[in-house]
Formats: structure tokens, C-alpha cells, sequence
């Protein structure tokens, strides 16, 4: 017979598993709804047009990456050093600054949709992307620092549930083109944002209005910035080189492949919005414990996530590939292109935990210095690759890239001094 002190023990792991089951469960299911999506333009657009969307997308997520610098991983160290007990109070400056920085990046996603040949209501419809998904991405990260995980996992559902509706709107034309597919993505984001639709997530707080962005500038985004521009270059070097000196046909291959993988690298994405907040508010409590938990749960997740995306993707290009690929692809150069995407998501998948730790931590500036150390690492073995091999072995460069990151960043947390009250034994997972 159970005993009320061993429930009491119980019950805080149970209701940790079922956020962390809430948590995933959204996660996993807009994960799908994107590779399902990818999956039909693999099969059903001409390859260069869908070489082009992919790196429409890969820039879409680079612009989105700058406002996650700038206002949401600082978001989740400031408010909890704000009131580490409790409820957290809003941010309005980084809300409001969020939504200027918003327009400011959809208005750039216009041009360059433009300058890369999109027609112009594709143009038009790829700013919306840019967007919505940039609002959607703060909604989250402040729905996850109140704790209010429902809002996040409701958010998820309508995306899923738009994206699939899109999805299948796409396959039942006979003529689709990737004008749908950009309306699909709008349309997702637009109406996932209705549960962040509230005061407390988007609106600024006059009692507030007083908090300046200046010393939040100082302290965390200027080097989060700088750490998302290196972390580009480290991560991406190969598709801006590739596309921009060879053209999107050559960049077919490592666009095909890293469809594949796209599942994992949405998943790893949201994993570390959840841990950020976690993770920050455990910090500020000086909890060691909490700490430790969210970065056991953040890894093994992390580990899984990565294995079930390898298995996938070994199970489709050993029996099924030319379900996915129509047979104009290069399917040899697929296969490498994929053992590599494996190789960078395991990178990430290692030093991620660590990377959000850093965050949370507000140690922005020795989470941007090794990304700065990897960048020419990536860079330079990306251009020598493109001198020596078929395009598609540039990713190699990205690994080497990738390895050397995750070897500093965990450097980077064994070397961080105590603070608060912490001790050594909080940053060691």
C-alpha cells in the first residue's frame, strides 16, 4: 500500500512527466505537420523550386533567430531575476520592442524573396511567414515563463491542425507551386497565435513602461546577437555559399536530405524554449535540484529526439525513397547529404542543453565566444569542400563546424564561476 509521503514524492514527478508529455506532445505534432508538408513539395515541385523555399525557409528561421536574441532568451534570465518566486510579471519593452523588430524583419523578408526570383504574392505571402512565426515564437517563450504550458500546447494543435488543412488543400491540385505552400505556413502562423492573443503576453504594462531595454542590451542581447551571427555562420555557411556562388540547383542535394531531417531540428528548437524558462527560474531560486532535473530531461529528450529522427530517415532512404523523391534527384547524393545532417543534429543534440544553460544563466558572452572560435572553422572547411568535392560534401565543413562549438560550450559551463547562491554542482547537469 502506497503511503501518503510516498505520493507526495510521486506526484511531483508525475506532474513534471505530464508537462514535459504536454510539452512534446505539441511539439512533436507541429514537427509533423511541417515534414508532411515538406514531404509533398519533395515529391511534387520542380527541384529548383523547392531548393529556393528551403532557403527561403533557412532564412526565415536566420531572421527569426536574430529576434530570439534580441528579446526571447534574454526574456526568461530577466523576468525570473525579476520575482523568482511565483508568478512572473511581463516584460513590456521587450514585448513592444518584439513587435516593432517583427515589422522591421517582415519588411526585409520581401526583398529577398523577391531578389530570389518569388513571385511577388509568394513575396508577400513569405513576409507573412516571417511574421506570424516571429510573434509565435515570443508568445511562447513568454507563455513558458508563466508557466501557462496549456496556452503553448493549444498554440501547437491549431498550428498542427492549419498546417495539415494546407497540406492537404496542396495535394488535391493537380498544379501546385510553392505560392500555397508559403499561404499554408501564413495562415498556420496566424491563427496559433490566437491563445497568446491576451494583455499579459503581448501588451505592455503601463506600471512597467519604465524598465529600459538599454541595460538588457548591455547585459545579454548585444552578445546573444552576436552568438546568433556566428552561430549562422558555423551552422548555415554551406547553404548561403553554396546558393549564392553556385546557384539553387546545386543546392538541391543538401535541401532534399535536409528535409529528412527537419523534424529534429523543430523539436530541439522548441525543447529549448521549454528548458530555457525552466532552467532560469531554477537558477534564480538557487534550486540545484531543479536544475539538474530540467537538464536530465532536456538531454535524454534531446538524445531521443535525434535517434527516432535517424531511424526515420534510414527506414525511408533504404526502402521508401522514391515515395519521397521524385527520380530526378540524385539519390547517392541524397544518402550522403543525410549521414551528414546526422552527424551536425548530433552535435546539436549534445551541447543544446548546455547552450540553453548558458542562456538562462544570462552568460551570453561564453555562449557567443565559442560560436565565434567555430565560425571560420566552418567557413573555411565549407570553401576548401566546394573547391575539392560535388556540393553536397560541403556539409562536412558544418560538422567539423558543429563539433568544435560543442567541445567549447561545454568547456564554457565547467569554467562558469558561482554565483548567487549556486555552487559548482548546478552547472553539472
Amino acid at each position: 500500500m502506497i503511503s501518503i509521503s510516498g505520493l507526495r514524492k510521486v506526484m511531483p514527478s508525475v506532474t513534471e512527466a505530464g508537462k514535459y508529455a504536454l510539452a512534446m506532445g505539441g511539439t512533436a505534432g507541429g514537427a509533423a505537420a511541417q515534414f508532411l508538408l515538406s514531404l509533398v513539395l519533395l515529391r511534387r515541385l520542380p527541384a529548383a523550386e523547392f531548393s529556393r523555399f528551403v532557403f527561403l525557409l533557412l532564412v526565415a528561421q536566420f531572421l527569426w533567430s536574430i529576434m530570439n536574441a534580441l528579446f526571447v532568451a534574454p526574456l526568461a534570465h530577466v523576468l525570473a531575476e525579476r520575482k523568482p518566486h511565483g508568478l512572473l510579471p511581463t516584460m513590456p519593452p521587450i514585448s513592444l520592442l518584439n513587435q516593432a523588430g517583427t515589422a522591421i524583419i517582415s519588411g526585409l523578408a520581401l526583398p529577398i524573396a523577391l531578389a530570389l526570383d518569388a513571385s511577388f504574392q509568394a513575396s508577400l505571402l513569405y513576409a507573412g511567414v516571417v511574421a506570424s512565426g516571429s510573434l509565435r515564437q515570443f508568445g511562447r517563450a513568454m507563455a513558458y515563463c508563466h508557466g501557462k504550458q496549456f496556452r503553448v500546447a493549444i498554440s501547437d494543435a491549431i498550428y498542427m491542425t492549419a498546417l495539415v488543412a494546407g497540406t492537404a488543400w496542396i495535394v488535391v491540385n493537380s498544379q501546385p507551386h510553392s505560392d500555397w505552400a508559403y499561404a499554408a505556413y501564413f495562415v498556420s502562423g496566424l491563427v496559433s497565435l490566437i491563445p497568446f492573443a491576451r494583455r499579459t503576453d503581448f501588451w505592455a504594462d503601463p506600471q512597467l513602461a519604465q524598465k529600459s531595454f538599454k541595460s538588457i542590451w548591455r547585459k545579454s542581447s548585444r552578445w546573444s546577437l552576436l552568438g546568433v551571427i556566428a552561430t549562422t555562420a558555423t551552422a548555415n555557411a554551406h547553404s548561403y555559399m553554396v546558393t549564392l556562388f553556385l546557384g539553387p540547383q546545386a543546392f538541391v542535394p543538401i535541401a532534399a536530405s535536409g528535409t529528412l531531417t527537419r523534424p529534429c531540428i523543430v523539436a530541439l528548437n522548441a525543447l529549448s524554449e521549454l528548458e530555457r524558462s525552466r532552467l532560469a527560474i531554477g537558477i534564480a531560486q538557487g534550486s540545484t535540484a531543479a536544475v539538474k532535473s530540467a537538464m536530465w530531461h532536456f538531454r535524454m529528450a534531446s538524445i531521443i529526439v535525434w535517434l527516432f529522427t535517424i531511424i526515420a530517415m534510414c527506414i525511408v532512404l533504404a526502402f521508401f525513397p522514391y515515395v519521397f523523391f521524385n527520380r530526378s534527384y540524385d539519390l547517392n547524393a541524397v544518402v550522403i547529404g543525410s549521414a551528414l545532417w546526422s552527424a551536425i543534429l548530433l552535435a546539436r543534440a549534445l551541447y543544446f542543453p548546455e547552450a540553453i544553460l548558458l542562456q538562462a544563466h544570462g552568460a551570453f558572452s561564453p555562449l557567443a565566444i565559442p560560436m565565434l572560435w567555430a565560425a571560420p572553422v566552418s567557413i573555411g572547411s565549407v570553401s576548401l569542400l566546394l573547391v575539392l568535392a560535388p556540393p553536397v560534401w560541403s556539409l562536412g565543413g558544418i560538422v567539423l563546424g558543429e563539433f568544435v562549438a560543442a567541445a567549447l560550450i561545454f568547456r564554457a559551463v565547467r569554467t562558469l564561476p558561482q554565483t548567487k547562491s549556486s555552487s559548482s554542482k548546478l552547472w553539472a547537469g
